[in-house]
């Protein structure tokens, strides 16, 4: 498990992620990142495999995008602190 801290959101404990997850998560970002609507199917598949449960989003939805945007910059390593 990995803590992740959301300035202003809170704390999450999402699930590590393998390299061949890492590879299909890079893939799927590539070809979702520039159609806004298909980037709602990148935040929901970063969502699922981080194991992080709807329930536990019950934000408004700029800081859902808050949290699944942290969790995907580390999963990248683009956010060693979690």
């Amino acid at each position: 498990m990995i803590e992740i801290k959301v300035d202003g959101v809170g704390e999450f404990n999402v699930t590590d992620i393998t390299y061949d997850q890492k590879l299909e998560l890079g893939k799927l970002s590539a070809k979702y990142s520039q159609d806004e609507e298909k980037l709602y199917t990148l935040m929901e598949h970063i969502r699922k495999i981080s194991g992080l449960k709807k329930e536990e989003l019950n934000f408004p939805l700029m800081d859902i995008q808050k949290v699944l945007t942290t969790v995907y910059q580390t999963y990248l390593g683009e956010n060693p602190k979690g």
